[in-house]
């Protein structure tokens, strides 16, 4: 499937959805501008940081059937000017309170060197409705992922989640969620025992999780999380997947297990309409597919790779809505974000340290 698929396809559903979506639309954009220092921009073993600015544009139009959407952004990082890159999304969403169908195209280019270019077109359907006071919402999504050279990681996935959420008058919120997901690599060559023995390259993934929320104060809130992710080793090989291995940034979700333990704390000032956020996440990563780099160039197919993913962050959002700007606000984020990724393979060892200045306008 050509990249500028992706074009092609959101333009046709602008063409469509246009007609039920114009009458009582309203227009609103916003515009973004975002300067750090990240000392691991791309999660490295071989660590090159620096500043990482990005700019951003967003649109949309909402009416009351549709809403038409479109957001584009560039990133450029001093270290890693191969990295530069344009990215864009266009969406369409029909639908009311209770359901909703979307369909997206996303495209990244890089400028220089557009290895980790991509595209993605998808779909996603969405339904919640409230029985004996629990809040039920439902969702199903299926995305096709292009890969400008990594063809190899080409891939169509589906997934089906389900989640309850229930509020009590104590200011306690619990939430529970359930999914499974089914990805195939159209593109991925396998030798021809693999392909006699397990097919067409797939996996198969299913989660679940818990969330609880306690309102300390009117102002102050605390949560903490609980989630599994695993995959149906019935349909996996060890070591099929295993000329996959790459650099952090490419690590795909569907091939790995995880257990995730976090707690995340919010603070308002609505004086000053402040609001201020932190939270710390340690998450046990199993890749059964993946072997181990012992070393820069020594690979070991009969090991296992297991990753420990530390995280803490903090972020203080500042909105500005004086009479003069006429319902239009003005945002200052202030972000800080450590990692460390401690792994049994040698090229996914990384740790990280990121805080930037955000500002953002909206009219």
């Amino acid at each position: 499937m050509p990249e500028n698929a992706a074009f092609r396809f959101l333009v046709v559903l602008f063409l469509i959805a246009l007609p039920v979506h114009y009458a009582s639309a309203q227009w609103s954009a916003r515009v973004a501008v975002q300067s750090g220092l990240d000392t691991n921009p791309l999660g490295l073993n071989e660590t090159k940081g620096g500043q990482v600015s990005s700019v951003e544009a967003a649109i949309d139009r909402a009416g009351a059937r549709a809403t038409l959407s479109y957001t584009g952004s560039y990133s450029a990082y001093a270290a890693l000017p191969d990295y530069d890159h344009y990215w864009h999304q266009g969406a369409v969403w029909l639908g009311n309170d209770t359901t909703s169908a979307g369909l997206l195209a996303e495209h990244r280019v890089h400028v220089r060197d557009n290895t980790y270019g991509y595209y993605r077109i998808g779909g996603i359907a969405a339904h919640r409705f409230s029985v004996f006071g629990i809040l039920v919402n439902w969702q199903g999504k299926a995305n096709y992922y292009g890969f400008a050279e990594l063809t190899e990681r080409n891939q169509v996935n589906f997934g089906t989640s389900l989640r309850l959420t229930r509020w009590f008058q104590t200011g306690t919120t619990f939430m529970a969620e359930g999914g499974a997901g089914y990805t195939v690599y159209p593109d991925l060559t396998l030798n021809t025992q693999q392909n006699a023995e397990n097919g067409t390259p797939s996996a198969r993934q299913y989660g679940w999780g818990l969330r609880a929320a306690q309102s300390l104060s009117p102002a102050t809130g605390f949560a903490v999380q609980y989630r599994e992710q695993r995959l149906s080793e019935a349909n996996l090989a060890p070591g099929r997947f295993d000329n996959l291995v790459s650099v952090a940034i490419l690590d795909d979700p569907s091939l790995y297990e995880s257990t995730t333990f976090g707690a995340e704390i919010t603070q308002m000032i609505p004086r000053w309409r402040i609001v201020i956020k932190g939270g710390a996440y340690t998450t046990r990563c199993r890749y059964p597919t993946q072997g181990v780099y012992q070393t820069p160039d020594i690979y070991n197919q009969a090991g296992r790779r297991r990753d420990d993913y530390l995280t803490a962050w903090a972020t203080a959002d500042w909105m500005l809505q004086p009479d003069w700007l006429d319902g239009r606000r003005i945002g200052v984020e202030l972000g800080l974000q450590w990692a460390d990724n401690r792994s049994n393979s040698y090229w996914y060892r990384y740790d990280n340290t990121y805080v930037a200045l955000g500002l953002s306008y909206t009219f």
